[in-house]
Protein backbone atom coordinates (compact mmCIF):
# COMPACT_ATOMS: atom_id res chain seq x y z
CA UNK A 1 0.00 0.00 0.00
CA UNK A 2 1.59 3.53 -0.79
CA UNK A 3 1.80 6.39 1.14
CA UNK A 4 -1.69 8.72 0.83
CA UNK A 5 -0.94 12.35 0.49
CA UNK A 6 -2.33 15.48 2.18
CA UNK A 7 -3.68 17.98 0.93
CA UNK A 8 -1.29 20.23 2.39
CA UNK A 9 1.18 18.45 0.86
CA UNK A 10 -0.43 18.21 -2.31
CA UNK A 11 -0.46 22.21 -2.31
CA UNK A 12 2.83 22.28 -1.70
CA UNK A 13 4.05 20.56 -4.41
CA UNK A 14 1.24 22.34 -6.98
CA UNK A 15 2.88 25.86 -5.64
CA UNK A 16 6.53 24.06 -6.84
CA UNK A 17 5.07 23.43 -10.12
CA UNK A 18 3.59 26.59 -10.60
CA UNK A 19 6.96 28.56 -9.50
CA UNK A 20 8.44 26.37 -12.12
CA UNK A 21 6.23 27.30 -15.23
CA UNK A 22 6.15 31.36 -13.31
CA UNK A 23 10.12 31.33 -13.56
CA UNK A 24 10.13 30.04 -17.16
CA UNK A 25 7.81 32.94 -18.19
CA UNK A 26 9.69 35.38 -16.42
CA UNK A 27 13.27 34.66 -17.61
CA UNK A 28 11.40 34.21 -21.31
CA UNK A 29 10.23 37.49 -21.15
CA UNK A 30 13.48 39.09 -19.83
CA UNK A 31 15.73 37.18 -22.21
CA UNK A 32 13.74 36.46 -25.76
CA UNK A 33 15.81 39.02 -27.19
CA UNK A 34 19.32 38.11 -26.17
CA UNK A 35 21.52 37.00 -28.47
CA UNK A 36 22.76 33.72 -26.71
CA UNK A 37 19.18 33.26 -25.29
CA UNK A 38 18.35 29.33 -26.08
CA UNK A 39 14.37 29.05 -25.97
CA UNK A 40 15.02 25.03 -26.43
CA UNK A 41 17.96 24.57 -23.94
CA UNK A 42 15.61 26.77 -21.64
CA UNK A 43 12.31 24.24 -21.80
CA UNK A 44 14.43 21.42 -21.83
CA UNK A 45 15.64 22.51 -18.17
CA UNK A 46 11.94 23.32 -17.22
CA UNK A 47 10.65 19.77 -18.11
CA UNK A 48 13.21 17.71 -17.04
CA UNK A 49 12.54 19.49 -13.25
CA UNK A 50 8.50 19.92 -13.81
CA UNK A 51 8.81 15.79 -14.72
CA UNK A 52 10.70 15.40 -11.43
CA UNK A 53 8.93 16.59 -9.30
CA UNK A 54 5.51 15.55 -11.11
CA UNK A 55 6.93 12.35 -10.82
CA UNK A 56 7.28 12.33 -7.01
CA UNK A 57 4.03 13.26 -6.85
CA UNK A 58 2.49 10.42 -8.91
CA UNK A 59 4.05 7.54 -6.26
CA UNK A 60 1.56 8.81 -3.51
CA UNK A 61 -2.22 7.53 -3.40
CA UNK A 62 -3.84 11.05 -4.25
CA UNK A 63 -7.32 9.74 -3.43
CA UNK A 64 -8.14 12.23 -0.53
CA UNK A 65 -7.36 14.92 -3.01
CA UNK A 66 -10.70 16.56 -4.33
CA UNK A 67 -11.20 17.09 -7.91
CA UNK A 68 -11.24 21.18 -7.50
CA UNK A 69 -7.85 20.97 -5.85
CA UNK A 70 -6.43 19.96 -9.41
CA UNK A 71 -7.43 23.13 -11.14
CA UNK A 72 -5.50 24.84 -13.33
CA UNK A 73 -2.96 22.30 -12.41
CA UNK A 74 -0.32 20.81 -16.05
CA UNK A 75 -0.28 17.50 -15.93
CA UNK A 76 3.20 16.70 -19.25
CA UNK A 77 4.50 13.62 -20.89
CA UNK A 78 6.04 12.88 -23.98
CA UNK A 79 7.20 10.10 -25.56
CA UNK A 80 10.22 9.45 -23.16
CA UNK A 81 7.97 10.07 -20.09
CA UNK A 82 4.57 8.71 -19.22
CA UNK A 83 1.89 10.50 -16.37
CA UNK A 84 1.53 7.51 -15.02
CA UNK A 85 -1.68 7.89 -12.20
CA UNK A 86 -2.29 4.04 -12.52
CA UNK A 87 -1.81 3.93 -8.84
CA UNK A 88 -2.44 7.04 -7.08
CA UNK A 89 -6.68 6.66 -7.27
CA UNK A 90 -6.60 10.66 -8.09
CA UNK A 91 -9.97 12.56 -8.74
CA UNK A 92 -9.33 14.12 -12.51
CA UNK A 93 -11.17 16.15 -14.11
CA UNK A 94 -10.35 17.51 -17.65
CA UNK A 95 -12.56 20.97 -17.49
CA UNK A 96 -9.77 21.57 -14.66
CA UNK A 97 -6.27 20.35 -15.21
CA UNK A 98 -4.43 20.93 -18.27
CA UNK A 99 -3.19 18.17 -19.47
CA UNK A 100 -0.50 18.45 -22.73
CA UNK A 101 0.85 15.49 -23.66
CA UNK A 102 0.24 11.84 -25.54
CA UNK A 103 1.80 9.43 -22.80
CA UNK A 104 -0.51 8.65 -20.16
CA UNK A 105 -2.01 5.91 -17.79
CA UNK A 106 -5.31 6.99 -16.36
CA UNK A 107 -6.42 3.82 -15.03
CA UNK A 108 -8.05 3.47 -11.87
CA UNK A 109 -8.56 7.42 -11.56
CA UNK A 110 -11.94 8.64 -11.24
CA UNK A 111 -12.40 10.52 -13.92
CA UNK A 112 -14.63 13.85 -14.86
CA UNK A 113 -15.34 15.63 -18.10
CA UNK A 114 -13.38 13.38 -20.60
CA UNK A 115 -14.82 15.21 -23.20
CA UNK A 116 -12.98 18.38 -22.20
CA UNK A 117 -9.40 17.03 -23.01
CA UNK A 118 -7.55 18.59 -25.28
CA UNK A 119 -4.81 16.03 -26.01
CA UNK A 120 -4.75 13.10 -27.60
CA UNK A 121 -5.90 9.93 -25.81
CA UNK A 122 -6.35 6.45 -26.29
CA UNK A 123 -9.00 3.92 -24.41
CA UNK A 124 -5.80 2.06 -23.19
CA UNK A 125 -5.32 4.82 -20.90
CA UNK A 126 -8.15 4.39 -19.19
CA UNK A 127 -9.91 1.47 -17.28
CA UNK A 128 -13.20 -0.02 -18.48
CA UNK A 129 -15.23 1.93 -15.83
CA UNK A 130 -14.15 5.58 -17.62
CA UNK A 131 -14.94 4.23 -20.84
CA UNK A 132 -18.51 2.91 -19.91
CA UNK A 133 -19.24 5.61 -18.32
CA UNK A 134 -17.90 7.71 -21.49
CA UNK A 135 -19.22 5.95 -24.39
CA UNK A 136 -19.62 8.80 -26.55
CA UNK A 137 -16.04 9.50 -26.12
CA UNK A 138 -14.87 6.15 -27.41
CA UNK A 139 -15.14 3.91 -31.01
CA UNK A 140 -16.16 0.48 -30.92
CA UNK A 141 -14.20 -2.19 -32.55
CA UNK A 142 -15.76 -2.07 -35.55
CA UNK A 143 -13.86 0.78 -37.17
CA UNK A 144 -10.49 -0.22 -38.91
CA UNK A 145 -7.15 0.77 -37.09
CA UNK A 146 -6.69 3.70 -39.44
CA UNK A 147 -9.98 5.87 -38.58
CA UNK A 148 -9.56 4.85 -34.81
CA UNK A 149 -6.38 6.17 -34.96
CA UNK A 150 -6.61 9.57 -36.38
CA UNK A 151 -9.61 9.87 -33.70
CA UNK A 152 -7.92 9.51 -30.95
CA UNK A 153 -4.74 11.78 -31.94
CA UNK A 154 -6.73 14.25 -33.03
CA UNK A 155 -5.75 14.46 -36.75
CA UNK A 156 -9.36 12.93 -38.85
CA UNK A 157 -9.24 13.47 -42.59
CA UNK A 158 -12.52 13.75 -44.55
CA UNK A 159 -11.01 11.09 -46.76
CA UNK A 160 -11.58 9.16 -43.25
CA UNK A 161 -15.15 8.94 -43.71
CA UNK A 162 -15.05 7.47 -47.33
CA UNK A 163 -16.26 3.72 -47.20
CA UNK A 164 -17.44 3.94 -43.46
CA UNK A 165 -20.63 1.39 -42.95
CA UNK A 166 -24.39 2.41 -42.09
CA UNK A 167 -23.35 1.36 -38.57
CA UNK A 168 -20.37 3.46 -38.19
CA UNK A 169 -22.01 6.55 -39.79
CA UNK A 170 -24.74 6.02 -37.24
CA UNK A 171 -22.50 5.43 -33.82
CA UNK A 172 -20.83 8.40 -34.73
CA UNK A 173 -23.77 10.91 -34.47
CA UNK A 174 -23.11 10.18 -30.77
CA UNK A 175 -19.51 12.03 -31.29
CA UNK A 176 -18.50 15.18 -30.99
CA UNK A 177 -16.46 14.51 -34.76
CA UNK A 178 -15.36 18.08 -35.35
CA UNK A 179 -13.30 18.38 -31.90
CA UNK A 180 -10.74 14.91 -33.76
CA UNK A 181 -10.26 16.94 -36.39
CA UNK A 182 -6.73 18.73 -36.87
CA UNK A 183 -7.37 22.14 -37.38
CA UNK A 184 -3.28 23.31 -38.92
CA UNK A 185 -3.23 21.33 -41.90
CA UNK A 186 -3.48 23.79 -44.32
CA UNK A 187 -4.25 27.40 -44.19
CA UNK A 188 -7.74 28.86 -45.28
CA UNK A 189 -8.20 32.16 -47.27
CA UNK A 190 -11.41 33.72 -47.44
CA UNK A 191 -12.53 35.92 -50.10
CA UNK A 192 -10.38 38.73 -49.82
CA UNK A 193 -7.07 36.30 -49.71
CA UNK A 194 -6.69 37.04 -46.26
CA UNK A 195 -3.89 34.20 -44.88
CA UNK A 196 -4.28 35.33 -41.30
CA UNK A 197 -6.62 31.86 -40.75
CA UNK A 198 -5.12 29.10 -39.21
CA UNK A 199 -7.67 26.53 -39.53
CA UNK A 200 -7.39 23.34 -42.03
CA UNK A 201 -9.67 23.28 -44.99
CA UNK A 202 -11.12 20.30 -44.01
CA UNK A 203 -11.87 21.23 -40.69
CA UNK A 204 -13.72 24.41 -42.15
CA UNK A 205 -15.69 22.48 -44.66
CA UNK A 206 -16.98 19.97 -41.99
CA UNK A 207 -17.47 22.56 -39.45
CA UNK A 208 -19.45 24.86 -41.56
CA UNK A 209 -21.53 21.81 -42.48
CA UNK A 210 -22.41 20.88 -38.72
CA UNK A 211 -22.64 24.47 -37.41
CA UNK A 212 -25.48 25.35 -40.33
CA UNK A 213 -26.98 22.25 -40.97
CA UNK A 214 -26.01 19.51 -37.89
CA UNK A 215 -23.67 16.62 -37.50
CA UNK A 216 -26.53 13.89 -38.35
CA UNK A 217 -26.44 16.39 -42.57
CA UNK A 218 -23.17 16.13 -42.52
CA UNK A 219 -23.08 12.35 -41.98
CA UNK A 220 -26.13 11.53 -44.30
CA UNK A 221 -24.08 13.87 -47.10
CA UNK A 222 -20.99 11.42 -46.60
CA UNK A 223 -23.07 8.43 -47.18
CA UNK A 224 -24.57 9.99 -50.33
CA UNK A 225 -22.04 12.06 -51.92
CA UNK A 226 -18.93 10.04 -50.87
CA UNK A 227 -17.66 10.02 -54.72
CA UNK A 228 -17.59 13.56 -55.10
CA UNK A 229 -15.75 14.12 -51.94
CA UNK A 230 -13.38 11.49 -52.36
CA UNK A 231 -12.40 13.03 -55.30
CA UNK A 232 -12.28 16.51 -53.86
CA UNK A 233 -10.33 14.95 -51.20
CA UNK A 234 -7.58 12.98 -53.27
CA UNK A 235 -7.17 16.58 -55.22
CA UNK A 236 -5.96 17.89 -51.97
CA UNK A 237 -8.39 20.74 -53.27
CA UNK A 238 -11.02 21.70 -50.27
CA UNK A 239 -9.52 24.41 -50.22
CA UNK A 240 -10.75 25.56 -53.46
CA UNK A 241 -14.13 23.87 -53.02
CA UNK A 242 -14.57 25.67 -49.80
CA UNK A 243 -14.70 29.17 -51.80
CA UNK A 244 -18.13 27.84 -53.63
CA UNK A 245 -19.68 26.51 -50.71
CA UNK A 246 -22.40 29.08 -49.28
CA UNK A 247 -25.15 28.42 -46.99
CA UNK A 248 -28.34 27.92 -48.64
CA UNK A 249 -32.02 26.83 -47.63
CA UNK A 250 -30.33 22.81 -47.24
CA UNK A 251 -27.46 21.36 -47.09
CA UNK A 252 -28.35 19.04 -50.27
CA UNK A 253 -29.00 21.78 -52.49
CA UNK A 254 -26.22 24.26 -51.14
CA UNK A 255 -23.62 21.20 -51.53
CA UNK A 256 -24.60 20.77 -55.23
CA UNK A 257 -24.29 24.28 -55.59
CA UNK A 258 -21.08 24.21 -54.93
CA UNK A 259 -19.85 20.79 -56.68
CA UNK A 260 -21.59 22.40 -59.87
CA UNK A 261 -19.55 25.80 -59.49
CA UNK A 262 -16.17 23.77 -58.81
CA UNK A 263 -16.48 21.23 -61.70
CA UNK A 264 -17.29 24.23 -63.83
CA UNK A 265 -14.35 26.56 -62.84
CA UNK A 266 -11.54 23.87 -62.04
Amino acid sequence: MIEKLTLEQFQQIKSQLSQLIQQYDDYYDTHKNDDNYDDELLEQRLAEQYLSIQNRLLNYDLSDIPYSEWSDMAIFSDESHEADFSKTNANIDFKLVKYDGTNANFRGCNIRNLNSISSSYSPEQFDENTIKDNPNEFLSFSFNANFKSNYYTINLKLIDFIGLTDNELEELKKKNIISHFNDYIWLYYDDDEDYNYSISCQSYLVDFIISKYGQEEFLSLIKKHSDVLLHIAELEDIRTFNKFLKEGKDLESAFSKAVKQYFLNY
